[in-house]
C-alpha cells in the first residue's frame, strides 16, 4: 500500500472517531445541562476529540508535505485540533455560551474535514 494511501486511510478512520467523539460529547452535554449528569461521558468524549483530531491533523499534514496538496485541508485539522482545547479551557458554566458556540464551530469543522477526506482520491 502506498503511503499516501495509507495516510488518507488514517485520515478517514480518525475523522469518523472525532464525529463519533462529538456525538458522546453532544449526547453527554444534553445529560448534563437537563440533570447534572455525564460528566465522565463529556470527559471522556473531550479526551478522544483532542486525541482523534490529532492523529487527523497529523496524518492530512504528512498527505500534504508528501503530496504538496491539502494544504488547507490540513490547516483547517490543525485548527481543529488547537480548537479543542480553547473548547475544554471554555467548558465551565460561567463561559457556557462560548462553549455553545465553539462546539458548533468545531461540529462545522470536523463535518468538513471528514467530508473532504471521503470525497478525494487517497493517492
Amino acid at each position: 500500500m502506498k503511503l499516501t494511501t495509507m495516510l488518507m486511510l488514517t485520515a478517514r478512520i480518525a475523522a469518523l472517531l472525532t464525529l463519533a467523539s462529538l456525538a458522546a460529547l453532544f449526547a453527554s452535554a444534553g445529560l448534563l445541562v437537563q440533570d447534572a449528569h455525564g460528566l465522565t461521558l463529556h470527559s471522556t468524549g473531550a479526551v478522544g476529540i483532542h486525541i482523534f483530531s490529532g492523529i487527523l491533523a497529523a496524518a492530512l499534514a504528512a498527505r500534504a508535505w508528501v503530496t504538496r496538496s491539502g494544504v488547507r485541508t490540513a490547516a483547517a485539522a490543525a485548527a481543529l485540533f488547537g480548537l479543542s482545547f480553547v473548547q475544554a479551557a471554555l467548558g465551565s458554566y460561567l463561559t457556557m455560551a462560548l462553549h455553545v458556540s465553539g462546539s458548533l464551530v468545531v461540529t462545522v469543522l470536523s463535518a468538513g474535514i471528514t467530508f473532504w477526506a471521503f470525497t478525494t482520491r487517497a493517492h
